[in-house]
């Protein structure tokens, strides 16, 4: 038995916050990695959080839509002040590796999706 839509685009938002936590922490140091670019980025994750939804034309409330958009994108502000008081080379290495499996385990999720009989 599958999960169901709702539970698929939970555990991408999840993923998406571990993601830009960790990309965000890694930043530590980089005046240029807050810019346009990661804003933008960001920005677009919202699509592959909510597609499971879509795919099974499920239609989220207002508040489903607030509470995927902070477990998402929350943790890009923590990572931002957290990259603020930390500037370590290791730390950004060990952070980029979590990002990596961040978006490993959100491909893995979309596939998933895309492989279900519709």
């Amino acid at each position: 038995m599958g999960r169901s839509a709702r539970d698929v685009s939970d555990r991408v938002a999840d993923a998406a916050g571990d993601q830009n936590l960790a990309e965000d922490t890694a930043g530590a140091g980089d005046k240029d990695h807050h810019g346009d670019g990661r804003q933008r980025n960001n920005a677009t994750e919202g699509f592959g959080i909510v597609a499971p939804l879509a795919a099974e034309g499920e239609r989220p409330s207002w508040a489903t839509l607030l509470l995927l958009g902070l477990i998402g994108g929350g943790p890009t502000f923590l990572g931002t002040v957290v990259s603020q008081h930390i500037v370590n080379d290791t730390v950004s290495i060990a952070f980029l590796g979590l990002a990596a499996g961040s978006i490993l385990h959100v491909v893995i999720e979309l596939l998933a999706v895309a492989r279900r009989p519709h």
